[in-house]
């Protein structure tokens, strides 16, 4: 997947001619992760970001009885890194695994951030994705903090569709807070009424 292709996804946040998606193109690498690979681990410094361009990637933290939370997945053109590490200056806290073979076009924070400096179009474009990120944080949480469980399995499955097949039943019960026992009991529930 080339740079137009990124630019076709995200270029309606922030109209900007060729020649400023040329220098995306010239800060950005490609990179194939396999399945089960991780783009960071915890410790890391929060150099990168990327955009998946093919496969599902995940963020999740482990608690200290070593129980996996998944805070997000990614498919393609998803963003993935360590955003608010890399806003903070301090060390990766999350595992950002793939879930798939992925592919990606990995970009420096860095780099990107200088990109932001010396164009209008990159810093509004900053803006909106932070915006998008903020409101699907904001709506999760709402959801875990007063949805059943039901509902936010009915919500994941409208929201996720194209990842069901994908992403492992022990995933999509972590993502929705829940164990995957009580996924087992919901779907049958589901299945029957």
């Amino acid at each position: 997947m080339s740079i137009d292709v990124i630019k076709a996804q995200f270029n309606h946040l922030s109209p900007m001619a060729d020649s400023e998606w040329s220098k995306l193109k010239g800060i950005a690498t490609l990179k194939k992760l396999k399945k089960n690979e991780y783009f960071f681990v915890p410790g890391n410094e929060p150099s990168d970001f990327a955009i998946v361009t093919k496969g599902v990637m995940r963020h999740y933290y482990v608690d200290n009885e070593g129980k996996e939370w998944v805070k997000m997945f990614a498919g393609t053109l998803g963003l993935v890194g360590p955003h608010s590490e890399s806003l903070q200056k301090i060390p990766v806290r999350t595992y950002i695994q793939a879930v798939t073979d992925v592919e990606l076009v990995v970009v420096p924070y860095a780099d990107f951030y200088r990109l932001t400096e010396n164009h209008l179009g990159w810093e509004i474009m900053l803006r909106k994705i932070t915006e998008l990120f903020y409101l699907e944080k904001e709506n999760r949480e709402f959801l875990l903090l007063t949805a059943d469980a039901e509902t936010r399995y009915k919500l994941f499955l409208e929201s996720h569709k194209q990842l069901l097949n994908i992403i492992p039943d022990f995933q999509i019960a972590s993502y929705i807070g829940i164990t995957p026992q009580a996924l087992s009991r919901i779907r049958k529930k589901m299945a029957t009424s």
